[in-house]
């Protein structure tokens, strides 16, 4: 074919590719999504002594239905509770839609359930943009590491085991494990308090699968965090249902097709 240069409207065509590509994308992991996502909201929180107080009974108490009523973190210090505490801080909560007890291929009475699942969602966390652009901020090889397939798939996170570069599990039971961001050594002013909490509620023979991402802040001292804008939400959100969508991937039982 002889070269020939290309015409206007090729050219404009060709230059919204950066642009319209991504974006068609994102659109396409969102209806990809949706199928998996039973609901997701955000909403600022004021952390109160009685929040404090329904910690401390997480164990014992029935499965949060809202973000409104979403009991905080284990992890979260204790200097962010207090109707006066100087902080910003914001609840994602995203959850599935129910799964039957018996469309799993794991064990429901059984901690490999949630472990499982979290191989999947930090799997998939690993390869999505924030995760390879929290890799490509990192330098020590060691860490580096932590976002690899072979790392995370053989994980048990139990407290203290570390996924996807500043992700330190510090807080584990049979249905929660929480993760709680980490400064980089050698990134001292990269700062971000946030924790992600993974859970699994049972409801009679259905169970839910829960994201929550925490972030909190100074109110005077620090920048908002990445829920604190309209865009920020959308994308955060949209993360959030992919690792749902592929941790419950990973622990039902793929359908078989009929035979013909």
């Amino acid at each position: 074919m002889p070269f020939s240069l290309p015409s206007k409207a090729t050219i404009v065509a060709l230059s919204l590719v950066p642009v319209v590509a991504p974006a068609v994308y994102l659109v396409a992991i969102q209806a990809i999504t949706s199928r998996s996502i039973g609901a997701a909201a955000t909403q600022r929180r004021v952390l109160t002594k009685k929040d404090k107080e329904a910690v401390t009974a997480e164990a014992s108490s029935p499965p949060s239905t809202t973000v409104a009523d979403a009991v905080p973190p284990h992890s979260i210090p204790d200097e962010v509770f207090g109707d006066n505490a100087p902080y910003v801080v914001y609840c994602e909560r995203v959850v599935s839609r129910p799964i039957p007890v018996k469309k799993l291929a794991v064990d429901a009475d059984t901690d490999l359930l949630l472990t499982t699942y979290l191989r999947g969602t930090m799997g998939a966390f690993s390869w999505t943009p924030m995760g390879l652009i929290m890799r490509s901020f990192i330098t020590d090889p060691a860490l580096r590491a932590t976002f690899d397939a072979d790392h995370i798939a053989g994980l048990a996170f139990a407290k203290g085991d570390i996924a996807c570069g500043p992700h330190l599990v510090t807080y584990r039971s049979s249905h929660r494990a929480e993760m709680m961001t980490q400064r980089l050594e050698d990134k001292p002013d990269l700062v971000v308090h946030a924790v992600i909490v993974a859970a699994v509620e049972r409801v009679d023979d259905n169970v839910f699968f829960v994201n929550e991402t925490w972030f909190w802040r100074h109110a005077q001292d620090e920048q908002p965090s990445m829920l604190e804008s309209a865009a920020g939400r959308w994308l955060h959100n949209l993360v959030g249902s992919w690792m749902i969508f592929k941790g419950t991937s990973k622990v039902t039982t793929p359908v078989k097709a009929k035979a013909e």
